[in-house]
């Protein structure tokens, strides 16, 4: 029927959208964190939780969590849970795009 084609059509658009903005999470993340600090290495100010940014990133906390700590496994930031810092600007540049 046309409903049945038409509710696949925007289940697979769906899939698509879902699909990019999973694509460019690592980017809008290390976007929001330069924005966050100025553009500058250092402690991010007013980091203290990090539902807010994952918000702010249109993406899950807990997926952020683990973005973050492959950052730190990497050398890009620090991170404790509370306390987020910044180590390697350049990467996150380079992230961000």
């Amino acid at each position: 029927s046309v409903l049945h084609q038409l509710g696949l059509r925007l289940y697979h658009m769906n899939l698509q959208v879902r699909e990019h903005a999973i694509g460019n999470a690592a980017a809008r993340v290390a976007s929001i964190i330069l924005l966050l600090a100025g553009d500058k290495a250092g402690e991010v100010p007013g980091v203290t939780r990090i539902t807010r940014m994952a918000r702010a990133a249109g993406m899950d906390s807990d997926a952020l969590d683990r973005m973050l700590r492959e950052w730190v496994r990497q050398g890009i930031v620090d991170y404790d849970g509370r306390h987020l810092i910044i180590k390697n600007i350049d990467a996150l540049r380079d992230i961000a795009g």
